[in-house]
């Protein structure tokens, strides 16, 4: 009977005891999986000097701050509508301390999305010869879309933006919402590119425009050193599209393009030293095979006079609507020769993964293709072994 009693009263003890060690071999297990799991990320080689201990504890107490706020009051920035929360995240301290920090660069950022809109405006209304479509429904033409004509030569519906401004006192506020987004947009990616496309036609001819365009350039990379960014590639054709009054159908030599560059970077440099830009290539996936071969050998060629300048290959437009990356993918493996024969290499930096839909496979294409960066990416529908890869 006493053996029985001293088993019943130690058995919770031996049961504890062995939960204890379970719990410590989990414990175990989980530290190492986190610490494979970290060995992964790009920074993990990266060690911080006192200073930036410093700096990186003073982040961590803003940061627990925001949460212990967030969480109080049900309030979560990521989960709503961007727009609905850029005021309040441009007013934290964090925001703040990250804007003065010196950033690697931004590594996809496209011409016409650069765009400061109240620096676009205001020039629009500054030229005599600009002038906004701002006629009746037409098929060609988008309300508000921007081009620089002769006296007397613009196409009917389009008005010089002087004159509109005299006749529409309201004309600048809506030139500016008809180039920008806001917090009521909030639709499925077919409408928001709808929407994305419209505001590309608006400026495009805006933009490319050779007057405005050295002075375009210098405004958008004065907003990203003012934020600290120390170096940019943008998503451009890497041809010299610009037209004028004397010359509307353009035709300008490459020499033009490359010294606009040169002087904005030029320019930027007088603030800071190291900044630097490339340019990667772009043309419209939508495009026939044909037509895209021909452009990877003038782009190889561009290469190999401007190495300097032109870092890299890439097909844009709508994922869903353009044509797959597979589609393309048998002009793509004919890159090898051509780069051999031309003594140049021209890396793939594809625009794959923004769209939502499962049947959507040009990730797989991407990365078998030798991608050197892919973006903007949602993993969604990846295995873990191509997330790996990617």
């Amino acid at each position: 009977m006493k053996k029985i009693l001293l088993v019943l009263l130690l058995f919770p003890l031996l049961i504890h005891g062995q939960t204890e060690q379970k719990y410590a071999d989990y414990l175990g297990l989980r530290a190492a999986v986190m610490d494979v799991d970290s060995a992964m990320y790009f920074d993990q080689a990266i060690r911080l000097n006192p200073q930036e201990i410093q700096l990186n504890k003073l982040l961590q107490k803003e940061q627990a701050k925001l949460l212990s706020h967030y969480k109080a009051t049900h309030f979560f920035p990521p989960a709503r509508n961007f727009y609905q929360s850029k005021a309040h995240i441009e007013g934290t301290k964090i925001f703040s301390l990250i804007q003065q920090m010196p950033k690697g660069g931004i590594l996809h950022l496209h011409l016409l999305a650069m765009a400061d809109a109240e620096w676009v405006v205001k020039k629009a209304l500054e030229l005599p010869e600009m002038h906004s479509y701002w006629g009746e429904a037409d098929p060609r033409f988008v309300k508000g879309q921007l081009q620089a004509f002769k006296k007397g030569k613009a196409p009917a519906g389009f008005f010089p933006t002087k004159k509109l401004q005299k006749q529409y006192p309201a004309f600048a506020d809506s030139l500016f919402q008809l180039i920008t987004f806001d917090e009521n947009i909030d639709r499925d990616s077919v409408d928001i590119w709808y929407e994305f496309e419209a505001i590309f036609q608006r400026i495009y001819r805006f933009v490319t425009y050779e007057p405005v365009y050295p002075g375009y350039l210098e405004r958008g990379l004065d907003l990203l050193v003012a934020d600290n960014i120390q170096h940019v590639e943008l998503r451009v054709p890497f041809r010299n599209h610009l037209y004028s009054l004397k010359q509307p159908g353009g035709g300008f030599p490459i020499e033009g393009l490359v010294s606009i560059l040169e002087q904005a970077v030029d320019k930027q440099r007088q603030t800071d030293p190291y900044f630097t830009l490339k340019i990667i290539h772009t043309d419209l996936r939508f495009k026939n095979n044909a037509t895209i071969w021909q452009d990877i050998q003038e782009t190889v060629a561009m290469k190999k006079r401007y190495p300097e300048w032109l870092k890299g290959y890439d097909l844009v437009a709508e994922e869903d609507n353009g044509e797959a990356t597979l589609f393309h993918a048998k002009t793509f493996l004919r890159m090898d020769s051509l780069e051999a024969a031309m003594g140049v290499e021209l890396p793939l930096y594809l625009h794959d993964g923004e769209s939502d839909w499962a049947s959507v496979a040009n990730l797989y294409d991407a990365v078998l293709l030798g991608t050197r960066r892919i973006g903007p990416v949602s993993y969604t529908h990846l295995t873990l072994p191509t997330k790996r890869i990617v």
